[in-house]
């Protein structure tokens, strides 16, 4: 393609995105939609606030309260709000792939590679070939919408004949 096409294509694309981000729709990419289901980790955070407190109160009781542990107990303390607002646990779907975060680093997964989806109330459970681990999105424990995932994720199952359980 010229660079003139490619150039109104991407615009294109960026006012259909721009529209379907104000109806609550996923983006559209080169490779199909994106839809992204994000949840919000508490558990990491919350270590770290405890950590920083405790910091704090063995510091202060021990009279050691200078420059360097008022900086640490900041540290501590933006690290904690970084965990819990910017750096979320996600599951998105970009064409015939899903991604998540796991362990520090991003993990793709084709969707052929999908062998059975588990959804329980509160819980979705992805099993992949030839992986040890599943993939296990919490309402509880990362605050995500487990049913509306669920949802999307039967319809995925529906279309590609992937084995589907709704536990109750």
């Amino acid at each position: 393609m010229s660079r003139k096409w490619e150039r109104m294509v991407a615009r294109n694309r960026a006012e259909l995105n721009q529209r379907r981000e104000k109806q609550g729709l996923g983006k559209v990419t080169s490779t199909g939609t994106e839809l992204t289901f994000k949840g919000r980790s508490y558990l990491f955070p919350f270590v770290l606030l405890v950590i920083a407190s405790l910091y704090g109160f063995i510091n202060i009781s021990a009279g050691d309260t200078n420059t360097l542990f008022w900086v640490t107990i900041a540290l501590y303390l933006l690290l904690c709000l970084y965990f819990f607002f910017i750096r979320r646990p996600y599951l998105k779907f970009i064409g015939n792939e899903i991604m998540t975060r796991k362990l520090g680093r991003e993990r793709t997964a084709n969707l052929a590679d999908i062998e059975k989806i588990v959804f329980q109330r509160g819980t979705v459970v992805i099993t992949i070939k030839d992986e040890r681990t599943e993939w296990f999105f919490s309402r509880g424990m990362q605050l995500f919408q487990t049913n509306k995932m669920a949802d999307h994720l039967e319809k995925i199952a529906q279309k590609r004949n992937i084995p589907f359980e709704r536990m109750s």
